[in-house]
């Protein structure tokens, strides 16, 4: 079991959450709402090297780290999670909107 893995079950239950671990994978009352049946599931994915964690009653993450008082660096090693820095495709419209761009760069200069 991964040592962050770890770190979150026992921030979960130094909470007073009820954790129910079974073969790698955990499921837990979640930190961020009154749960009375664990709703929140969690698993260490070993191909990318970071905790998958579902709130199946619609808590986000950030919610339920903040709720234990823990990072970014739990879930993905690093002070905060990996984001793709550019779109992977732009939009290109090839019609003229009547001010001599197309739709695409009015959208890229935040005129639409």
């Amino acid at each position: 079991m991964d040592d962050n893995l770890e770190t979150l079950l026992a921030a979960l239950r130094d909470h007073g959450c009820a954790v129910v671990e079974r073969g790698g994978r955990a499921m837990a009352q979640c930190p961020a709402h009154a749960d009375r049946t664990p709703s929140l599931a969690i698993r260490y994915d070993e191909d990318e090297g970071k905790i998958l964690m579902h709130d199946f009653a619609g808590c986000d993450n950030a919610q339920i780290l903040e709720s234990l008082g823990l990072g970014w660096e739990v879930m993905f090693g690093e002070s905060s999670p990996v984001r793709n820095p550019e779109p992977k495709f732009k939009p290109t419209y090839g019609h003229n909107n009547g001010f001599g761009m197309t739709l695409g760069e009015a959208i890229e200069k935040g005129l639409v």
